[in-house]
């Protein structure tokens, strides 16, 4: 009996060893996120946020907001201030880093939402880490009342 018990006390510190193991190494596996906690890798480093905190973050913050719409889409209508450069260019990633730096608050929109998670998706990619994603982009910033603003035709 007593050679059982001893059995089962040293298969529960074995189990106990392992699972402290498995612990560590998670921890020290883990990088960090830009709320300063630990994000497994394949977390995004992108917020997704709706109209109210999207447009608090402009006014309040001054985040610089990054329209990745075509340029016919942008002199259609856009948010005043935003920079457009189109997430289907060849050289996406190339312009965004020469405009903006990899640490910078970036507010990325797009009409609908789905091409500024690509977007925000490239730029994790190339080091980017604080990108603030628009849920329903442009088309849910019109919906809540909020102003656009459009180019003059011939405009640049």
């Amino acid at each position: 009996m007593s050679s059982t018990i001893g059995f089962r006390q040293s298969r529960a510190t074995a189990m106990m060893l392992g699972l402290a193991a498995a612990l560590l190494t998670a921890c020290v596996h883990s990088t960090p996120s830009p709320q300063g906690g630990a994000a497994s890798e394949g977390t995004p480093l992108r917020k997704d946020v709706g109209v109210d905190e999207f447009d608090r973050l402009r006014r309040e913050r001054g985040y610089v907001i990054l329209d990745v719409r075509t340029a016919q889409e942008f002199a259609a209508g856009h948010i005043q201030g935003a920079v457009n450069i189109d997430v289907n260019a060849p050289d996406f990633v190339q312009r965004v880093s020469e405009n903006f730096r990899p640490d910078q608050h970036l507010l990325v929109q797009c009409r609908s939402g789905s091409r500024s998670v690509r977007a925000c998706d490239k730029l994790e990619q190339a080091g980017f880490i604080n990108l603030y994603n628009l849920e329903g982009g442009i088309r849910a910033w019109e919906a809540s009342g909020r102003p656009v603003a459009s180019r003059p035709a011939g405009g640049e």
